[in-house]
């Protein structure tokens, strides 16, 4: 059902001096054959909040309408508007013939008013997608402005908010952000970290009519998911291996913590692409007496309540004292590498306020982008470095179409 495929950036270097190296592995989880994915539950939380009126509001609408035009004779869709209340709108709704006239009355009915409670529609897709045997379930949520208090205040303190985001994400739900409009009008740190603690996506319209591509690519890929609770365990083989961080690098971006000592949960796999998971790893010296070549270095499973036995492979690296040889790079895995340090600094730009830091970080951005011919971001990061000389600091706007840009980079 599934292959494993483990791949080093580049070799290790064997020297007489007492010095490790860092390494990513890449461990590649390639589906054998293309299936239809699992019957999927979607629950779409829409903010109707004041602010959504006029062209947001119909464009959502209008959204709402192409997702249910593309689900499933299988697959079951929750939709609900949020503001100081939710109110649902569709339950259950199965796709097939006549689904989007059965939906279109509810959708139509769709009003902006009232303040931003994104605590309840939290609660709202938690309870909308009870637990499932052999289903996916997916929440959606969209909002064009800040968490707000229910007298319409911004939400200081949004930790409770993210708790909430991880309780989905135990509960096997996974959860995405839509950021809609004029980026400095949310908080785009804050719906990034609420999808990555959901296990999900974060994503950006910044025009209303770039909602339903969104919306339509984000339901595609849910489609697609063949696995949703997938996990890895990385089994150190050599005394002194230090594995130092990891992300799921594709098809979606997500960074990850171990849930135990060695253990990564890295949730979903679908059936029509590979899934990239990257591991940094220091690589002791060989030891004394071992001789130069391949060496076993850490044992990697992958598990899954859809798997019957764990599948199992173990990466060898090899060990060189020819300078020439340690340096042969995999390219492949070494631009994958370098995205995933170009996202991580993107992350950070978004929070930083020292203009010198921010200097800083979009030298280093730019310097990779170049590298590796990433032009789309290097014009982006160029757009940021404008804006930073022009106003001291950044373009929310624009530091968000960046974010986004590298994300869906693979």
């Amino acid at each position: 059902m599934l292959n494993l495929e483990l791949t080093w950036n580049k070799p290790a270097k064997n020297s007489d001096e007492r010095v490790s190296t860092d390494h990513v592995l890449r461990v590649r989880i390639s589906p054998s054959s293309k299936k239809q994915g699992l019957p999927l539950r979607m629950a779409i939380a829409l903010d109707t909040s004041g602010s959504m009126q006029g062209e947001k509001l119909e464009a959502a609408k209008k959204a709402c309408r192409s997702v249910v035009a593309q689900l499933r004779d299988s697959d079951r869709l929750e939709l609900a508007s949020f503001a100081t209340e939710v109110q649902p709108l569709l339950k259950s709704h199965s796709g097939g013939k006549g689904a989007v006239e059965t939906a279109n009355s509810a959708i139509s009915s769709l009003q902006a008013s009232g303040v931003t409670r994104t605590d309840k529609a939290l609660n709202w897709i938690q309870n909308a997608l009870p637990e499932e045997t052999g289903i996916v379930r997916v929440g959606i949520l969209i909002t064009d402005g800040h968490a707000t208090t229910p007298e319409g205040k911004i939400l200081d303190n949004v930790t409770p908010l993210l708790n909430q985001a991880e309780k989905l994400s135990s509960e096997g739900i996974v959860l995405h952000t839509v950021g809609l409009g004029d980026a400095a009008d949310f908080n785009t740190e804050f719906l990034y970290n609420l999808s990555t603690r959901g296990q999900g996506t974060f994503m950006y319209a910044d025009t209303p009519q770039e909602l339903e591509p969104e919306l339509r690519e984000r339901l595609t890929v849910s489609q697609a998911i063949a696995i949703d609770d997938a996990k890895l365990e990385l089994i150190p083989k050599i005394k002194d291996l230090n594995i130092k961080a990891f992300c799921r690098f594709s098809p979606d971006y997500l960074p990850l913590e171990e849930t135990a000592k060695g253990i990564l949960t890295i949730g979903s796999i679908r059936t029509d692409t590979p899934t990239d998971v990257l591991v940094k790893v220091e690589i002791p010296r060989l030891s004394p007496g071992k001789s130069p070549g391949e060496q076993e270095v850490m044992q990697v499973q992958l598990t899954a309540s859809a798997l019957n036995n764990p599948i199992t492979e173990t990466a060898t690296i090899l060990y060189t004292p020819e300078y020439d040889k340690s340096e042969q790079i995999n390219s492949d895995v070494e631009a994958s590498r370098a995205l995933w340090e170009i996202r991580e600094n993107l992350v950070i730009l978004q929070r930083e306020t020292n203009p010198n830091r921010t200097r800083q970080l979009l030298k280093t951005i730019e310097i990779e982008a170049v590298d590796h011919g990433l032009d789309d971001l290097k014009d982006q990061i160029d757009q940021l470095k404008d804006d930073l000389e022009k106003m001291g600091k950044l373009s929310p706007r624009h530091a968000t179409k960046a974010l986004t840009i590298a994300n869906k980079l693979n």
